[in-house]
């Protein structure tokens, strides 16, 4: 895409471009493809909504995306598995609140609501497990000062 940074927007496109992975095959069920989010990335970003190069002097990702890859270690422990992955990152975007990736979901019809809990089902290893991470993050999907204070 020509950016000299990474932000929320570019680790959503990397799940779709991992083909293979779980989380395309969850976006792709909702006909997302990794071509139609890219054209749907570059036109939120053309239109001034998403940051200049000259933002992040120096920096080669977000403080979003870096929040994001926080949060999705974190998602990652909480779900009890040794080491994040696209699963985790997916949440962790949904979590992180309103950015371009979000945007960029809901222009295809996705209900994060529901995309939260197929990716949940898809990589939970047990009922229990699950069941408490629900139990301890319901109702901060989205609210990420709550979320990080509750954290920490």
């Amino acid at each position: 895409m020509g950016h000299h940074w990474l932000g929320a927007e570019h680790l959503l496109l990397g799940l779709l471009a991992h083909r293979n992975g779980k989380v395309a095959g969850i976006l792709g069920a909702k006909g997302m493809t990794l071509a139609a989010a890219q054209v749907e990335v570059a036109r939120r970003l053309d239109r001034g909504n998403g940051p200049k190069d000259s933002d992040f002097p120096g920096q080669k990702w977000t403080p979003r995306a870096l929040n994001v890859a926080v949060l999705a270690d974190v998602e990652a422990e909480r779900l009890g598995h040794s080491e994040p992955g696209g699963a985790h990152v997916l949440l962790a975007l949904l979590r992180a609140g309103q950015s371009v990736a979000l945007a960029v979901l809901t222009h295809f019809g996705v209900d994060l609501s529901e995309l939260r809990r197929e990716v949940l089902a898809a990589v939970c290893v047990s009922n229990e497990t699950c069941d408490r991470y629900l139990r301890e993050t319901e109702g901060y999907a989205g609210q990420q000062g709550r979320w990080m204070s509750r954290l920490f």
